[in-house]
């Protein structure tokens, strides 16, 4: 069936890059409204058309036909009375659809979970509670306490030790000076020229 076997197109609605007709349709005896692309391959009815072929399935329900007329895309709708227009209603739905908050996703499962399996974990568990309700011995002196048992006192932190610097090396000492000679020697000399003086007076008194 051809387009307008099928379509009777009464009133030009709408005419900016995309015609819109209120129009008829014969075979439904019903009223309905065709947009027109007659570029498609035109950049703003080319992004019109992906909008219209990737609309969720609540809104893409309201697209009644589409096909191809003489080298034009056609789509049929009802009268979009609720947004004013064919730019309008999907200027609307996309904004919808980039709020839509995404589904949560299942984080990964807990370590203990995949590390420890049921049995291993109930385990642990009777270990722990085992050790929490035992009683302990009471010692009435420190000898009596097992040397296990015994606290164990802290350790002070060994203080940074500060190595002495190696000795400096000798310097080397001035010779003693040369000591004078013989006493004995001074004293021989002086009587010898004590002797001598008193031999001349003696010879020339004579």
């Amino acid at each position: 069936m051809s387009f307008y076997d099928q379509y009777e197109l009464l009133d030009l609605i709408r005419d900016d890059g995309v015609k819109t007709f209120r129009a008829r349709d014969k075979a439904a005896d019903r009223m309905v409204t065709i947009h027109l692309f007659s570029s498609p391959t035109a950049p703003i009815q080319a992004e019109l058309l992906r909008k219209l072929r990737s609309l969720p399935p609540e809104e893409a329900a309201r697209i009644q036909d589409q096909g191809s007329h003489i080298g034009s895309q056609y789509f049929v709708t009802d009268d979009l009375a609720d947004h004013g227009g064919l730019l309008e209603w999907l200027t609307t739905v996309t904004k919808a659809a980039g709020k839509r908050p995404e589904p949560p996703r299942a984080g990964p499962p807990p370590i203990s979970a995949v590390i420890e399996p049921a049995g291993q974990l109930q385990l642990n568990r009777e270990f722990a509670d085992l050790f929490s309700t035992a009683q302990r011995p009471v010692f009435s002196t420190p000898s009596e306490i097992p040397q296990n048992d015994r606290p164990v006192a802290p350790v002070a932190p060994a203080a940074n030790k500060v190595t002495a610097p190696p000795p400096l090396p000798e310097l080397p000492t001035a010779p003693p000076p040369a000591k004078p000679k013989s006493m004995f020697l001074l004293v021989a000399a002086a009587v010898l020229v004590a002797a001598i003086f008193l031999l001349y007076f003696v010879v020339k008194m004579r």
